[in-house]
């Protein structure tokens, strides 16, 4: 997310917390499966996620999030693709669930 979201600055968040946020998802595998992820885990909280689905490829909806557009879900593997001019605008937060971490299965 930005780092200008209200919750940029927890480091860590909980689904309940991010229920109004409008989730961006790329166009590829990768978006069908945080867009799957995303959805169990909101409904799991009693809530249907908002998402946009954008036509780029899941990396680079990072930067529309850096922009505030919204809030992208990545692997924190790609953090070290992110170019510094990106890295710089964005806040990265774990989201909590009543499971722990959320991670792909």
């Amino acid at each position: 997310m930005s780092v200008g979201h209200p919750v940029a600055q927890s480091g860590t968040a909980s689904w309940a917390e991010l229920r109004d946020a409008i989730f961006l998802i790329g166009k590829d595998e990768t978006g069908a499966e945080l867009l799957a992820l995303l959805t169990r885990k909101m409904r799991q909280a009693g809530f249907v996620p908002k998402t946009r689905q954008e036509a780029v490829r899941s990396l680079r909806v990072v930067a529309l999030a850096a922009n505030g557009s919204g809030i992208a879900l990545l692997p924190d593997t790609w953090l070290g693709f992110l170019p510094p001019s990106i890295r710089e605008r964005i806040a990265v937060v774990e989201v909590i669930d009543g499971d722990g971490f959320s991670h792909f299965a």
